[in-house]
């Protein structure tokens, strides 16, 4: 039987959104983070592309370290990016709507 990745949600996005930003800022290559990180070049460019499997706690701290940050940052840069903005806009569709049909 065939696995099926995990989608992606959009704080997943936000994440891998994060950790390109900073790899990109740092000026790693895929191979130094490869080499840093223990992980392989291929998963290190599933994960800055945003692609299923989404990143794990552990790989994010590993990616996190390797550029200068820790993966409380990362996870809080997530947060505060368009996920949080996207949650904002999902309560505020429902709050309108709530009133539109309130009598």
């Amino acid at each position: 039987m065939a696995r099926t990745a995990k989608p992606l949600q959009p704080l997943d996005r936000e994440i891998a959104r994060v950790l390109s930003d900073a790899v990109g800022r740092s000026g790693a290559s895929r191979r130094e983070l490869a080499d840093t990180t223990g992980m392989s070049m291929n998963r290190i460019g599933i994960i800055l592309r945003a692609e299923a499997p989404p990143a794990s706690v552990g790989e994010i701290e590993l990616i996190a370290q390797a550029v200068g940050l820790t993966a409380s940052e990362v996870l809080r840069r997530g947060e505060a990016g368009d996920y949080a903005l996207a949650a904002l806009d999902r309560d505020d569709d429902e709050e309108a709507e709530a009133q539109q049909t309130e009598p």
